[in-house]
């Protein structure tokens, strides 16, 4: 399988001309979500360790059919991360916690790309967070990959179509994607497909940011935690940490595809991005202070009705 990068390659009669030219420009610029840091971040909070490589799992059970869930417990440890005012009472904190709780929600379930923030259950989805949040909303938003924007369709809320998620598109090429991820400190889940030669099955990762090219500002590779627990050498997915895709760029496909650990290749079919706006808590002293503040302007509305009405 032969991959394009984005960016263009100079002919090599012009290489030794432009190496002066362009020095300054062909570095790369790394750019991740608010707060992280590729060397000073503490990634094992959004790196979950799956159960085949703990010394003492006690009674959890098998977790093989469970990286979307493990995706989904990163990204949600990221947004409690970020704001941790907006964590119900009750809800596990960390991504270990979260996980743990969704396999005895679960059970061992390979979950549907379209559902990584839960899983078909009785041949409906089931959101993990509503559980904790109580009501339906869009805690994950999942724009179909596209090369291209074409008829920019209005992305609308899975409950109510006539409410638009702003920035949000049902086709949008992956560039958008991203800068909508960076805008809103929006963890991803890629949905990955290998290509037939790989011998392997469907996966998903945590993004968390992008390398671009200072020549042409185009992708050049994506920044990812993989919280699988092979105990393949080559794979070495059982370390936690920050990665970098090995390989990045469209296919003959079509498809955007990339190299992971061990050169397994995959084709990247979908993105979930968490909907951090679906998160909010509003506070119960803001209700307080609203409420005082209106009934404040309701008594003295009526004040001033009852003065001009009263008899002179």
């Amino acid at each position: 399988m032969k991959l394009y990068p984005a960016s263009f390659k100079l002919p090599a009669i012009a290489i030794t001309f432009s190496a002066c030219l362009f020095a300054a420009n062909l570095s790369a610029k790394d750019v991740l979500l608010a707060g992280l840091s590729k060397t000073e971040t503490d990634w094992s909070l959004f790196d979950v360790t799956k159960n085949i490589l703990k010394p003492n799992a006690g009674e959890l059970f098998d977790d093989s059919e469970m990286c979307s869930f493990a995706t989904s417990a990163n990204m949600l440890a990221y947004q409690q991360w970020r704001n941790p005012q907006s964590v119900p009472a009750g809800m596990p904190k960390g991504n270990q916690a979260i996980f743990e709780d969704m396999q005895k929600i679960y059970g061992n379930t390979a979950s549907s790309p379209g559902a990584i923030l839960g899983a078909y259950k009785n041949n409906e989805t089931s959101c993990y967070p509503e559980k904790y949040y109580g009501e339906k909303r869009d805690y994950g938003v999942e724009p179909a990959l596209s090369q291209s924007f074409g008829y920019k369709i209005p992305y609308t809320s899975a409950y109510n179509t006539d409410i638009e998620i702003p920035g949000l598109y049902f086709h949008m090429p992956l560039e958008s994607i991203l800068n909508w991820a960076f805008e809103h400190n929006a963890p991803m889940g890629l949905n990955l497909q290998p290509f037939y030669e790989q011998g392997t099955t469907p996966h998903e990762i945590t993004c968390w940011g992008a390398c671009y090219s200072d020549f042409d500002n185009t992708i050049t590779g994506l920044f990812y935690t993989d919280s699988d627990d092979s105990v393949n050498n080559d794979q070495q997915t059982g370390r936690v940490g920050l990665r970098f895709t090995n390989e990045f760029g469209y296919g003959e496909n079509g498809y955007w595809c990339c190299k992971l650990d061990g050169n397994l290749r995959y084709k990247v079919v979908g993105i979930t991005l968490l909907n951090p706006d679906a998160f909010v808590i509003p506070e119960p002293s803001a209700f307080g202070l609203l409420a005082g503040t209106l009934a404040l302007a309701l008594a003295a509305s009526r004040r001033r009705r009852k003065q001009r009405c009263s008899p002179l």
